[in-house]
């Protein structure tokens, strides 16, 4: 099945947010799609399915939308 993903911050091309589509086997979860991508084994970014902080256990369905992104703090 196919999932679109949208990268940004450092995880992203250096021309802006990387988007493009996943294929992910059916019963995928997001753990599954996050190491199709071989993002940084830092873990330090959020993953999001459908625009939810999502844990890698939630699984996915055909057309869902994973947004990955670097957590930002400032003051």
């Amino acid at each position: 099945m196919r999932v679109s993903v949208s990268l940004c911050a450092v995880l992203r091309d250096k021309d802006g947010c990387h988007e493009g589509e996943l294929e992910v086997a059916e019963g995928a979860t997001l753990e599954d799609a996050l190491g199709e991508l071989r993002l940084p084994a830092t873990r330090e970014w959020i993953a999001c399915v459908n625009g939810r902080p999502s844990a890698d256990a939630t699984p996915l369905s055909e057309g869902d939308s994973l947004y990955v992104f670097l957590p930002v703090s400032g003051g």
